[in-house]
């Protein structure tokens, strides 16, 4: 239990590092040989591979939204060695409007160190649900 509530801190401190725009805290938290998947297409589609690669996804994330937390609704689950993270990202700041993007991203912790991120894109966020 105590491993899973530190894998659900770290996983939390890098969203709110990812909120601050604190490239260096966010990147302190991955282990050396960490990676980052997305299948989902553009700049950030691929396997970002290391310190170089997880360097140039932060540096994408913050140019594409330089307005601001580049995540809401961040809702995380925990299970073992494994933390899931549920967010909308907010839309591109590009000449494409588009809406936020849903992601599902599976986490996997080695030694507290975030070793390899899964994320999945949902689809649009969910509308509200009227009463």
């Amino acid at each position: 239990m105590q491993r899973t509530s530190q894998n659900m801190q770290v996983v939390e401190a890098f969203f709110t590092a990812l909120a601050g725009r604190d490239r260096d805290a966010a990147l302190a938290l991955f282990d050396d040989n960490a990676y980052w998947d997305t299948p989902s297409g553009g700049a950030f589609s691929g396997r970002l591979v290391g310190r170089a690669g997880l360097q140039r996804l932060l540096t994408l994330l913050a140019s594409a939204r330089p307005e601001g937390n580049p995540v809401h609704e961040l809702t995380l689950h925990a299970d073992g060695d494994r933390v899931f993270a549920e967010f909308t990202w907010a839309p591109l700041a590009d000449a494409a409007p588009r809406p936020p993007t849903r992601s599902f991203a599976v986490f996997e912790l080695l030694f507290s160190k975030i070793a390899a991120v899964r994320e999945f894109e949902a689809g649009p966020p969910a509308a509200p649900r009227s009463v």
